[in-house]
């Protein structure tokens, strides 16, 4: 059996040594390697992050103005479109007031049309301010609308109420209460609605 000696063992233990520290300085390169790649990984990483998370952030900024942009066009015809209305409506309400004053008239011309004829123009006038007003009630806040149809109805009880006169004792003062009421009541309702108009299309009173 061989002998050993000290000199052996020194130089096993200086190999062993050697190679520990051989393997101890491997592994610490391999991690410094794996931690630079992993360092430029996360800063790679964190650019794109950074990249896509501003291309969203522009895209929704483009889809907001583009909302914005279609909202103002939507609010500016919804608006042109309530100006219109008022307008066409408030045409229809002179109109008829117009021609309920012609049919209800307590002094003509002599070669003024028949009541007949003065009627069928204020009923028809009447028919149709009620069919626009009916077909726009939507555009109008609901005190208006109370005060559009109180102004309807008024109207239509006084066409009723002057058809009917004749069979009044004293038609006479039946005559006179209507023509009374239109020039009144009704037009106060008018003014009323005319304020109404105004203050929606921000014109001051």
């Amino acid at each position: 059996m061989p002998q050993i000696n000290s000199s052996m063992v020194w130089t096993v233990l200086t190999a062993i040594s050697t190679s520990a520290v051989l393997l101890a300085f491997v592994a610490w390169l391999v991690r410094s390697v794996i931690t630079h790649w992993l360092s430029k990984d996360i800063e790679q990483f964190k650019m794109t992050m950074k990249y896509e998370k501003d291309i969203e952030i522009e895209r929704l900024k483009g889809q907001l103005k583009k909302m914005t942009a279609e909202h103002e066009i939507m609010f500016n015809q919804l608006h042109t479109k309530v100006f219109a209305t008022i307008a066409r409506l408030y045409k229809l309400i002179v109109v008829t007031q117009m021609a309920m004053g012609e049919y209800f008239a307590i002094l003509r011309y002599s070669d003024s049309p028949s009541e007949e004829e003065r009627g069928k123009v204020a009923i028809d006038a009447w028919n149709s301010l009620n069919s626009f007003f009916r077909e726009h009630e939507i555009y109008f806040d609901k005190n208006t609308c109370k005060v559009v149809n109180e102004y309807l109805k008024g109207l239509h009880d006084l066409v009723i109420d002057f058809q009917t006169r004749k069979d009044e004792k004293n038609y006479a003062k039946k005559w006179s209460e209507v023509w009374n009421k239109l020039n009144g009541e009704m037009e106060n309702l008018k003014r009323s609605l005319e304020d109404s108009f105004r203050s929606k299309i921000g014109v001051e009173s």
